[in-house]
């Protein structure tokens, strides 16, 4: 019989959603720029009707040592199923799609090739969640080719064949379960033994030191296949480097799909692998001619149904939820900031805190939308008004339709639109009003108020009047949360971050109340209709909102060696911010905390912690509660002292003309 070229049934590349999408999670998160190729590992089931080569996301063997501590782990490989064969090899994930695009395949195939079992190149748009790739498995291209005659040999036992193949499966298993099936193997002829390669480096010292050694492959397609699969080709390209030019007997060991081994295999052993018969070729490998020195890599991967190699595309978001969708985007935009503007962002972080925004209003909308836009999961609104005609202009979370029928309750609207917004966000409203000095004491509001502000991790305070921001300044200090006070004039604005009562007594800054003088009582009593109405710039409340947020998420990004308090990775931690847009200047103030403030002084907080409710009952009991208040503080015995010059102060009475959100 003459020799003829050797033809190969190539793999055909099946990787899994989850083997791209965990990539995609990967790349995000821990890669970033880093294009270096990836170790992956592909697995295909011997004697298959077409050999498919599988990727999954457990085919990764990423190196955790470069993940954050904050992130979860990338995926850890499953021990590997000892009736697979797997392939080794890399991927090359491009930054941009030019890279990709540009790139000299066949110069990175000769490069990449020899050493490994599968190469991959890929780009992923990352917002459109679309991957483009091409998969390459090597094989060598000599000036000669390779060719091989059938021979029949009858002097082999092919049970015996089979039968010392499914010993040595099952001495491996004896010793290490999770041992791979090994693709390549020697056979002795005259012993009836087999001895299992598992990887090229073994296989070619073995034929370099026998040249009479009889080798063999297991085949990746069955005995129907109209030529033997690309295991073979690999085994040759092996053998060739270390016999070039000599003939060798290659065994095409041709099996039904094996099924996996267990334990109670090894007590009564299965009577064989399920060998469906063996192919012998007399192969003969070309000689290294000079010419072949600049031989090339072939191996790029030609798509089902198609003529020609090229790469291919698939589609992610067509499988996702339009909810996975949403979160996938908005965490885009935040992980992307890592790669380079602020490599120690911590977006987990600001995933995880729960804040409370008392006051649903101008300031409460927009001060919402910028925290989605950080990626804040959990928003809880507090607020006791409704929807009215004039809100939806200011108000970027209501809309006309809102208004009708007497009017939804804001707090409720505020979280249902943002759940519209952004599917992912966890919204709650809250109806419900805040106690305040001066008008009347609601035991129920106070305790709404109180188990809200004490499962929050940042407060912040929204509201239209002066004294309503009393009570959850005094409960967000006492309860060393993180609070951040928005208030707005005719054309001007203060955006403040309170202290806490753990802050050292150093460092520990003033509050919205530690400049005033006089306690906070009841504002809205014989005002005009512009004294209860929000009159302020339009633009006011989306400025103060969106300092209000990155004061918080900075606070939130401290940096450890500053004991200060006042820098952060972002940049400065600001106590304080108060602009005009009648001048159009902003100025970064700190003013320290006043012992005798009425909202997070020393005295009122330990009054608070000893006595709870019944101290803010006492408060919020008319005129009376307002003196209590002034007394308990120290502030009436502070201004009593310091005589009635005091009183000239200028009180920022533009300040106080808040917008009317309730």
């Amino acid at each position: 019989m003459s020799s003829t070229p050797i033809k190969y049934v190539p793999f055909i590349s099946t990787p899994s959603a989850s083997f791209w999408h965990s990539l995609l999670i990967h790349k995000l998160n821990v890669l970033k720029l880093d294009d270096s190729p990836l170790p992956i590992t592909g697995f295909f089931h011997a004697g298959s009707p077409s050999p498919h080569v599988f990727y999954d996301e457990n085919s990764h063997s990423f190196n955790t040592s470069s993940s954050s501590s904050s992130l979860p782990p990338p995926p850890t490989p499953n021990p590997t199923s000892n009736e697979k064969n797997y392939l080794k090899g890399t991927l090359k994930l491009f930054n941009t799609m030019e890279e990709f695009k540009l790139l000299n395949k066949q110069t990175y195939l000769n490069r990449f090739g020899p050493s490994n079992d599968v190469i991959c190149v890929a780009f992923a748009d990352l917002k459109e969640h679309k991957i483009w790739f091409w998969f390459a498995y090597p094989g060598v291209k000599y000036g000669t080719p390779t060719t091989s005659t059938i021979d029949n040999h009858n002097n082999i036992d092919f049970k015996a064949l089979d039968a010392t193949l499914h010993s040595a499966r099952l001495e491996q298993f004896s010793s290490n379960p999770t041992s791979p099936m090994f693709t390549f193997f020697s056979f002795d002829a005259e012993s009836n033994t087999s001895t299992p390669f598992y990887n090229r480096t073994t296989v070619q010292n073995e034929t370099s030191n026998n040249p009479e050694i009889i080798l063999g492959v297991v085949d990746s397609v069955d005995h129907e296949a109209s030529a033997p699969g690309w295991p073979l080709r690999m085994l040759i390209d092996v053998v060739q480097r270390a016999a070039p030019g000599r003939k060798v007997t290659i065994i095409v060991y041709k099996t039904s799909r094996l099924r996996r081994l267990e334990s109670k295999d090894l007590e009564n052993p299965p009577d064989s692998s399920g060998c469906s018969g063996a192919v012998f070729h007399s192969v003969t490998l070309p000689a290294v001619q000079q010419q072949d020195e600049a031989r090339a890599i072939v191996g790029w991967e030609t798509p089902l149904n198609s003529a020609k190699a090229h790469p291919q595309m698939v589609n992610l978001s067509s499988i996702m939820s339009p909810e996975v969708l949403s979160s996938s985007a908005v965490d885009l935009n935040i992980k992307l900031m890592k790669w380079r503007a602020v490599p120690q962002l911590n977006p987990e972080l600001l995933q995880q805190q729960k804040c409370l925004l008392i006051g649903a209003g101008t300031l409460g909308c927009n001060v919402a939308r910028v925290l989605i836009g950080w990626g804040v999961r959990n928003i809880t609104f507090l607020d006791c008004g409704r929807v009215r005609y004039s809100n939806p202009v200011r108000q970027s979370l209501f809309v006309n339709k809102d208004a009708e029928g007497g009017g939804k309750e804001k707090a409720e609207c505020a979280a249902e639109s943002l759940r519209n917004i952004f599917p992912g966000v966890n919204a709650k409203g809250v109806n419900c009003e805040v106690v305040m000095p001066g008008h009347t004491f609601d035991k129920d509001a106070y305790e709404v108020l109180h188990r809200h502000v004490a499962e929050c991790d940042n407060l912040f305070l929204l509201t239209d009047t002066r004294e309503s921001r009393w009570l959850p300044t005094l409960l967000g200090t006492a309860l060393n949360k993180t609070v951040i006070n928005c208030a707005l004039g005719a054309e001007s604005w203060l955006v403040m971050r309170h202290g806490k009562h753990s802050d050292p007594e150093e460092n520990r800054v003033g509050c919205y109340f530690c400049n005033d003088v006089v306690t906070p009582t009841n504002s809205t009593n014989n005002r005009t209709l512009d004294q209860m109405c929000t009159v302020s710039r339009a633009g006011l409340a989306m400025i103060a909102s969106a300092i209000g947020v990155e004061i918080m998420v900075a606070n939130l990004h401290k940096m450890g060696n500053d004991e200060t308090g006042t820098k952060s990775h972002l940049g400065v931690i600001p106590h304080q911010i108060r602009g005009s847009l009648a001048t159009y200047e902003m100025h970064n103030l700190t003013s320290p905390n006043f012992k005798c403030c009425t909202g997070c002084g020393k005295y009122v907080v330990e009054a608070w912690l000893e006595e709870g409710a019944e101290f803010v009952e006492k408060v919020c009991g008319g005129v009376d509660g307002v003196d209590k208040l002034g007394e308990v503080s120290g502030l009436k015995e502070f201004l009593e002292g310091t005589g009635d010059g005091v009183l000239d102060w200028d009180d920022d009475d533009d300040l106080e003309n808040d917008e009317n959100e309730f």
